[in-house]
C-alpha cells in the first residue's frame, strides 16, 4: 500500500485523513483496499445478444493480501414475475435467511427445499409473484457454471455464465418485502445471484474460516461474467 511521510502536506498532496485518526481498525481497512486495484471491462459486440463483463485485481504491493470474489448480479421487476423460474445446475441447499416458507433447519438438493423429516417440499425455482411478501435467502453449492431465468408465458430468458473455477459457490435470493431499509434493495422486487469464490459469505468470516487464497505481491486474478438474453 502508499507509504507516506511528513509533513503532512507536500506538494498539493496530502496524507489521507484515516491515516492521521488513530483509528487502528479503518487504518488496516485502508492499508487492505489501497493494495488492490479492480479494474472492469464490459464488451457488448454488435448483433449478438451477449454482454461480457471481466473484472481483474491486482495486488499493486509486495505482501500477500487475502480476497475473495464475490459478484451479485440482480433481476428486477422489469423482467422478472411469478410466471419465471429459476435454472441452474445446483446442488445441496442450506438456508441462509428463513421464511414464512421454510425454517433455517430446512434442507435439500436443488430445487427442492424439505424440513427436517418432510415428504414433500418448496419448489424453489419458482419465483413468487410481487405481491407476496417475501425475504429469502437460499445458498446453493453450485455443480456448474451457469445460471438463468426464464419467463415460461414470454418466452424470454436472461442467462449467465462464468468461468469453470470462478464461482462454485452461489445464493440465490429473493426479496419483496414492501418496505425501506430492507436488506441492500429496500422494498425492491428482485431476484440476486450471490455468485463467490468462499463458501463463507464476507471477508473477515471466510478468512476466520480459512477459506481465503492470499493474492500475492504485485500478482493479478481475473473472472468473467456473460450475460445472455434468449428466446426459450
Amino acid at each position: 500500500y502508499p507509504q507516506y511521510t511528513r509533513p503532512v502536506e507536500f506538494h498539493g498532496a496530502r496524507v489521507p485523513d484515516v491515516l492521521l485518526s488513530g483509528d487502528h481498525a479503518k487504518i488496516e481497512a485502508w492499508r487492505y483496499d489501497a493494495a488492490l486495484e479492480l479494474t472492469r471491462r464490459m464488451t457488448l459486440t454488435a448483433d449478438s445478444p451477449a454482454l461480457v463483463m471481466e473484472e481483474t485485481v491486482t495486488n499493486i504491493g509486495l505482501e500477500p493480501v487475502p480476497f475473495q470474489w464475490g459478484w451479485h448480479p440482480n433481476i428486477g421487476g422489469g423482467f422478472l414475475n411469478g410466471d419465471c423460474i429459476v435454472d441452474m445446475p445446483g446442488g445441496e441447499m442450506s438456508v441462509m435467511r428463513p421464511s414464512d416458507r421454510f425454517s433455517k433447519d430446512a434442507g435439500g438438493v436443488w430445487p427442492v427445499l424439505k424440513e427436517p423429516g418432510a415428504d414433500t417440499g418448496v419448489d424453489y425455482s419458482r419465483i413468487l409473484p410481487p405481491d407476496t411478501m417475501h425475504d429469502e435467502l437460499v445458498d446453493v453449492r453450485m455443480n456448474g457454471s451457469w445460471a438463468a431465468v426464464r419467463d415460461e408465458k414470454r418466452g424470454l430468458g436472461i442467462g449467465l455464465a462464468w468461468g469453470e473455477n470462478d464461482f462454485p459457490y452461489a445464493a440465490v435470493w429473493e426479496s419483496c418485502c414492501h418496505r425501506e431499509g430492507n436488506f441492500r434493495l429496500g422494498g425492491a422486487y428482485v431476484m440476486c445471484f450471490l455468485l463467490r469464490s468462499c463458501r463463507t459469505m464476507g471477508l473477515p468470516q471466510a478468512d476466520a474460516a480459512g477459506e481465503l487464497t492470499p493474492l500475492p505481491g504485485k500478482a493479478s486474478s481475473s473472472v468473467t461474467l456473460t450475460l445472455t438474453v434468449f428466446e426459450d
